[in-house]
């Protein structure tokens, strides 16, 4: 049987789980990931 599920509640969540790692990196290394772009 299918399930309907709520994408904004999910998307909330895994918000919530990326934010508390980049805050735990932020304390133990003193810098946060970010995203590069190289066009060719």
């Amino acid at each position: 049987m299918a399930q309907i599920i709520d994408g904004k509640a999910v998307a909330r969540e895994i918000q919530k789980e990326i934010k508390e790692e980049i805050d735990g990196l932020r304390r133990r290394w003193g810098m946060v990931p970010g995203l590069g772009v190289v066009l060719v």
